[in-house]
């Protein structure tokens, strides 16, 4: 059973879901999620309806969110092939479908539930379905503290206790929420059970996200992106070259990496808003990326890295990035990590790093940010507690930027994880991301659980690894190309 599941469709276009089911038979069903049904009624036509008769099965199964009005999906559901899993279990071969419309009673919206009547109207969907192999939980609203966090109207979990006690009890194959804009496309565990929140931001030309769930092995296996899901153009891997500057090549019948070659030059230079700066890079970069060869464009823009006292430094920081949690230090010389940890008291930790930078002698302060992020909240951070500037005592340099102008291989993109991957023998070992780390402090700081702090600077370490893989690397590199 292969399912493509969407959420809080609110902007997105309906006629994207038609094309990605458009010469695919390998999807067997539609979920949706909640919010916005009405939109899929649209006249005469009811798409998910349509939609569900385009999988293998014939099916679609949703819940209504809590912004639906109550009663005003009804007619969606009227074709047998439309299923409201909240209203009733539906179970094809051993799979069964069930679901939790609406949100908590606490929270904006006109269907709204407490968590006693959540509590008993799971505990009936699942003894319901209870000979069922296979169980697809679909609840607009997610498990508590399980991507449910958000910020629209203040930040705080969002999720419902019932929801998550019923999967820790049931156990099903699968959960599909929505409901968290924040968390949409991004999935994780309750109790041993995956669980996806696939809900879309309601922003003019938001992503239209979705997600295809293979249940037929042992532990579902999950795929999100947006739509339309098509492949980009390699071009886009060059630098500087979005949407407009790729339409330009276009015009000009550059349509491919290997478009990109010394006879082109010229056309290339004579783009709109191009230079030979641009031109003379697009070469080098297209022919590091056609061999898989890592190179260096200008050795001389990543002389920092060659600095008597350099010190590597990361930080992680709140989702609001307004208050630093965590910040490491990679000393190069002695090939140590020096982290900065106090979860409550930014002072403190601030005032413990300011003394740490000052037993060195003019450093050169290396971070990764592509935006010049650590040198300018770390800044901010020393000011609003009274602090002196550092950069008085240092010299920041942000990699980040020149890596994306100098260094060229055959990266995914600049994400520093991709660098180090392509130019070193780096892996990841943790499985967070800058934002689930901000994410998880952001709900303690607001009352929630601590999270595994020793993960959270387990994340931070491996990081600073990273970005010395990439400086080992640019080191080496000019050093044998003198």
């Amino acid at each position: 059973m292969k399912l493509l599941a969407v959420s809080d469709w609110r902007v997105q276009d309906i006629n994207l879901l038609y094309e990605a089911l458009d010469g695919r038979d390998d999807i067997d069903a539609i979920v949706y999620a909640g919010d916005d049904l009405n939109r899929f009624h649209d006249g005469d036509t009811n798409h998910l309806a349509e939609l569900g008769a385009a999988t293998t099965t014939g099916n679609a199964f949703a819940v209504c969110g809590n912004d639906d009005l109550p009663g005003a999906a009804a007619p969606l559901f009227e074709p047998s092939n439309v299923h409201d899993v909240h209203k009733e279990p539906y179970v094809i071969d051993d799979t069964a479908f069930i679901g939790q419309e609406g949100s908590l009673e606490n929270t904006p919206g006109h269907i709204l539930y407490s968590e006693d009547e959540i509590e008993t109207h799971l505990a009936r969907q699942f003894e319901a379905v209870a000979d069922a192999t296979q169980v697809c939980l679909i609840t607009h609203t997610p498990p508590f503290g399980t991507l449910d966090y958000a910020r629209r109207f203040g930040q705080r979990p969002i999720g419902s206790h019932s929801v998550a006690d019923a999967i820790t009890t049931y156990s099903p194959t699968v959960v599909v929420c929505g409901h968290c804009h924040l968390m949409g496309g991004r999935r994780a565990v309750h109790s041993r059970v995956p669980v996806l929140n696939i809900a879309c931001h309601d922003d003019l030309g938001a992503d239209a996200r979705y997600a295809t769930i293979d249940l037929s092995a042992s532990d579902p296996d999950i795929t999100t992106g947006t739509l339309p899901d098509t492949p980009k153009s390699e071009l886009l891997r060059l630098i500087q070259v979005g949407p407009s500057r790729l339409k330009h090549m276009e015009e000009k019948a550059i349509n491919t990496l290997d478009d990109i070659t010394s006879a082109n030059r010229r056309t290339l230079i004579d783009l709109p808003g191009s230079s030979a700066w641009h031109a003379d890079r697009w070469l080098a970069q297209a022919d590091a990326i056609r061999t898989d060869t890592p190179t260096i464009y200008t050795p001389e823009n990543l002389s920092p890295v060659f600095d008597d006292s350099v010190l590597l430094f990361d930080l992680e920081t709140d989702l609001d990035q307004s208050q630093i949690f965590l910040a490491g230090f990679y000393d190069t010389t002695t090939d140590t990590i020096t982290q900065f940890f106090d979860t409550d008291d930014e002072e403190e930790l601030l005032a413990d790093l300011r003394s740490f930078v000052a037993n060195y002698d003019d450093p050169t302060l290396i971070y990764y940010g592509g935006n010049n992020f650590d040198e300018t909240c770390l800044e901010e951070s020393l000011s609003s507690h009274g602090f002196g500037s550092l950069r008085s005592q240092v010299t920041y340099w942000d990699l980040g930027i020149y890596a994306q102008q100098e260094l060229f291989g055959d990266f995914p993109d600049y994400h520093l994880g991709s660098v180090a991957m392509n130019v070193s023998d780096w892996t990841p070992t943790s499985d967070l991301d800058g934002f689930l780390v901000g994410l998880l402090y952001t709900q303690y700081k607001n009352g929630g659980s601590e999270p595994e702090w020793d993960k959270l600077k387990q994340y931070n370490r491996e990081d600073l690894r990273a970005l010395n893989s990439i400086t080992e690397f640019i080191t080496e590199f000019i050093t044998n190309t003198k």
